[in-house]
C-alpha cells in the first residue's frame, strides 16, 4: 500500500470514529507504529487532525463539509440499520420527500424493497438514478446541480417541492443537539429542506450516533419540531429524557 493510499485509510477512520490511536492503525495497516506516526503529523500539518499522546483526533469546524462521494462510505452499516428503522414508519402508497443525504439515500433503497406504491419526491441525484418502477413513482425536484452534495438546489429546486403536499419528509443533517436543533454546514441544501419541512404532515430525522450533541453552522429546525428521530444505537439518558418530555418518537 502506498502512503497516500494508506493516509486516506487513515482519514476515512477518523471521519468515522473522530479519535484513533497509533498502535491500532499499525496493526491494520501492517506497518510500524513510527510510520503511523508520521503519517499523523503530515496529516496535522494539513489541518486534517490533532495528535495527541499515542494517537489523533478529527479537527471538527461547525462551517466542514465532507463531499458525498466520502459521505457514502461512511457508517454504512449504520445508515442500513437506520433505514430499516424508517420503512416500519412508511406504509404502501404514502408519499415522501427526501434530501439528498447519504442516510436518506439508504432509506430510499429499502423502501424500494420493502414498500409498494410509493411517491417520492427527492433532491437526490443518486436517488434519481433508482428510477421510477411499476411500483414507485419518483419524482425529481428540478433546480441546480451542486456536484459537492450530489444535490439539486436553488429556486427552482425549491418552487418544485412547494407544488407537493406529502406524508413524510425523511432528512438527514449535519448535526443535533438538545439546544441547537437540527443544524446543516450549507444554505443550499438547508434552504432546500426547510421547503420540505413545510411540505410534510410529518418530519422524520435520520441520524448516525456521530451526528448527536454536534452543531453545524446553520439553523435548521428545532428538536420540538420533529416527530421521529431515528438513529442508530441508544443515545444518553438526557436524550432521553428530551425526547420523552418533548413526545418526539426517538427510535434506535
Amino acid at each position: 500500500m502506498l502512503a497516500f493510499e494508506r493516509q486516506e485509510g487513515i482519514k476515512n477512520e477518523l471521519l468515522k470514529k473522530k479519535k484513533v490511536f497509533v498502535s491500532e492503525l499499525a496493526v491494520s495497516f501492517s506497518v510500524t507504529e513510527e510510520t503511523i506516526r508520521r503519517d499523523l503529523e503530515k496529516m496535522e500539518q494539513k489541518g486534517l487532525c490533532t495528535r495527541i499522546y499515542g494517537g489523533a483526533f478529527l479537527n471538527s469546524h461547525t462551517n466542514e463539509e465532507i463531499p458525498y462521494k466520502e459521505r457514502h462510505t461512511i457508517n454504512q452499516k449504520e445508515k442500513q440499520y437506520i433505514a430499516q428503522r424508517v420503512s416500519h414508519l412508511i406504509k404502501d402508497g404514502d408519499s415522501l420527500v427526501v434530501d439528498s443525504s447519504s442516510t436518506g439515500l439508504a432509506v430510499i433503497h429499502e423502501l424500494y424493497k420493502q414498500k409498494k406504491n410509493l411517491t417520492i419526491l427527492t433532491s437526490s441525484i443518486e436517488a434519481l438514478r433508482l428510477g421510477s418502477t411499476h411500483d414507485q413513482q419518483m419524482i425529481s425536484t428540478g433546480g441546480s446541480l451542486r456536484p459537492f452534495s450530489f444535490s439539486l438546489v436553488g429556486s427552482e429546486a425549491m418552487d418544485t417541492v412547494k407544488r407537493y403536499n406529502v406524508d413524510a419528509a425523511i432528512l438527514g443533517c449535519k448535526g443535533v443537539a438538545l439546544e441547537r436543533g437540527i443544524t446543516e454546514s450549507n444554505s443550499f441544501d438547508a434552504d432546500v429542506k426547510k421547503v420540505m419541512i413545510a411540505q410534510a404532515n410529518k418530519i422524520i430525522i435520520v441520524a448516525d450516533h456521530d451526528k448527536f450533541d454536534q452543531v453545524a453552522l446553520l439553523n435548521l429546525l428545532s428538536l420540538e419540531k420533529v416527530d421521529y428521530l431515528v438513529t442508530d444505537r441508544k443515545p444518553s439518558d438526557e436524550w432521553l429524557d428530551f425526547t420523552r418530555e418533548h413526545q418526539i418518537e426517538l427510535i434506535y
